[in-house]
C-alpha cells in the first residue's frame, strides 16, 4: 500500500535523548563476540523513556498492565488537533471548538513539538485535569501528548492520568508532532509486547492518502 505522506511521530532513542526527571537513564552498551565477530547492544531504560503509552497499573497500583489494551486501539484512525496557542496547558476551552467524538483517537498538537527533541524542560504544556475529564467523559480511544508526561511537572494533581486511564483510555506520550499539522491521519501506534508491565516504549506514525 502507498500513501501520500508517512510521519514518523517517535522521537529518536539514543544517549541525548531527554528523560523525565527520576526516571532512569538510558543506558546503551555496544558489545562484541570475541568467537564470532558479531555486535550487539545492551540498553537499559525505563518503559517511559522516549514515546511510549502508558497503562493503568502506571497511576492505579494493582492495576492491569499493557495487556489491557487490544492491539486495535493503536491502530486506525486519528485526528491532530491544533492547541499550540495553550501557553500553560491544554483547557476545556480549546477541546470544545474541536468537536470531538466518542470513540475518536486524538492527537494533541502543543508548542512542545518544537523542543521535543532537545534537553528536557519542566516548562511544557500539559493537558489541564479538567480537560482530561472532559475526554474522558466523551469516550476517546486514546490521547496522545507530545512531550513525556501529561501532566504538569511537580503538581500533585494526578487527574490527566487518572480520569483516562480509569476509563482504560490509553495515554501515548512523548511523540514529536512538529511535523504533523491539524488534520485527519491514520495511526499506527505499536508499543513492544511487554505484558503485565505499567508501560512500554512505542513507535508512532501517522499517515495520509
Amino acid at each position: 500500500m502507498k500513501y501520500q505522506k508517512i510521519i514518523d511521530i517517535s522521537v529518536e532513542l539514543n544517549q541525548d535523548t531527554p528523560i523525565y526527571p527520576g526516571n532512569p537513564n538510558l543506558e546503551i552498551e555496544t558489545i562484541k563476540s570475541s568467537k564470532t565477530g558479531s555486535v550487539l547492544s545492551k540498553i537499559i531504560m525505563g518503559t517511559h523513556t522516549g514515546t511510549h503509552i502508558d497503562a493503568p497499573s502506571h497511576v492505579f497500583e494493582g492495576s492491569k498492565g499493557m495487556e489491557t489494551y487490544p492491539i486495535e486501539t493503536f491502530i486506525g484512525e486519528c485526528r491532530v488537533l491544533d492547541c499550540t496557542n495553550e501557553k500553560l496547558s491544554i483547557s476545556i476551552d480549546i477541546l470544545i471548538t474541536k468537536n470531538i467524538k466518542k470513540g475518536e483517537r486524538i492527537l494533541l498538537k502543543t508548542s512542545n513539538s518544537k523542543k521535543i527533541s532537545g534537553p528536557f524542560f519542566e516548562d511544557f504544556v500539559f493537558l489541564s485535569p479538567d480537560a482530561a475529564k472532559y475526554l474522558a467523559d466523551i469516550g476517546v480511544l486514546l490521547v496522545a501528548i507530545d512531550y513525556f508526561s501529561i501532566k504538569q511537572k511537580g503538581s500533585p494533581d494526578n487527574r490527566p492520568h487518572e480520569e483516562l486511564l480509569k476509563k482504560n483510555i490509553a495515554i501515548i506520550e512523548g511523540v514529536d508532532r512538529s511535523q504533523a499539522e491539524e488534520g485527519n491521519y491514520s495511526l499506527m501506534a505499536l508499543p513492544l509486547k511487554l505484558s503485565k508491565l505499567d508501560g512500554a516504549p512505542a513507535r508512532v506514525v501517522l499517515t495520509q492518502g
